[in-house]
């Protein structure tokens, strides 16, 4: 299952705000450690912050996902070709529509789902079997029914393949949120700790700690509040001037 984010830091501004933190609690630790931060809680999270940088970032498995869907859909088409010839000659040896029925109900092998195209293949060289030696007088050959067979395989492999990095870049992208939500609830810890050690005592030691979140709406409470006084006051001048 994937972790899900509780946080909207970037990666580079949540390493970068431990990074802070660890020093500020490093410089209070005394009153930190009222409260059982030690040292080697500290130096555990800085091991955290080296591990989450150096994690896989998902572009390398993006990249892989596409690369392996670019490769399915190749051999998707070139399985799309063989089959459309086996058929064309299959109709040559079977006269009729009702006849080839009774083999296809459809032919219709345009953009149909992968594996319902791998089916459709399947059932083709069970078919051209039954026809072989009546196929091999109207232009096919050997290699023609081992090419169906390989490509049908082949497009299984790419099937699978594509599953698989699928599957890993999901479990990178878990991992990856699961070490950075780890991360985050050791900020929020010594944020929230910092923040009761200096509140009412001094307000840059206070303001210090503030989450980016918590700062940032501070900042943007202020603004407002200031916009709102500026147009009451503006509008009690022009009742004065009136």
């Amino acid at each position: 299952m994937t972790t899900q984010l509780t946080y909207n830091y970037s990666a580079a501004e949540i390493t970068s705000r431990c990074r802070q933190i660890i020093q500020l609690v490093s410089n209070d630790m005394k009153m930190f450690a009222k409260f059982g931060v030690t040292e080697k809680e500290l130096d555990t999270l800085k091991k955290k912050i080296i591990d989450y940088e150096n994690f896989p970032e998902d572009k390398i498995f993006a990249d892989k996902v596409s690369a392996k869907t670019k490769v399915k859909a190749e051999k998707e088409e070139l399985l799309r070709t063989e089959i459309r010839n086996f058929l064309l000659h299959i109709s040559i040896v079977i006269i009729g529509k009702q006849e080839m029925k009774k083999y296809f109900k459809s032919q219709k092998i345009t953009g149909i789902p992968t594996t319902a195209l791998i089916e459709f293949g399947e059932k083709v060289v069970t078919v051209s079997k039954k026809f072989k030696s009546k196929l091999l007088n109207v232009g096919m050959n050997e290699n023609d029914f081992e090419s169906l067979k390989n490509n049908i395989k082949q497009t299984k492999t790419a099937v699978k393949e594509l599953e698989q990095v699928r599957a890993e870049r999901v479990k990178n992208t878990a991992k990856r949120h699961e070490l950075g939500k780890q991360l985050y609830e050791k900020l929020v810890k010594f944020s929230s700790l910092g923040k009761n050690i200096w509140k009412g005592k001094d307000e840059e030691q206070y303001k210090n700690y503030l989450l980016y979140a918590e700062y940032y709406q501070k900042v943007k409470d202020k603004r407002e509040q200031y916009i709102k006084e500026k147009k009451e006051k503006e509008a009690n001048n022009l009742k004065d001037k009136k």
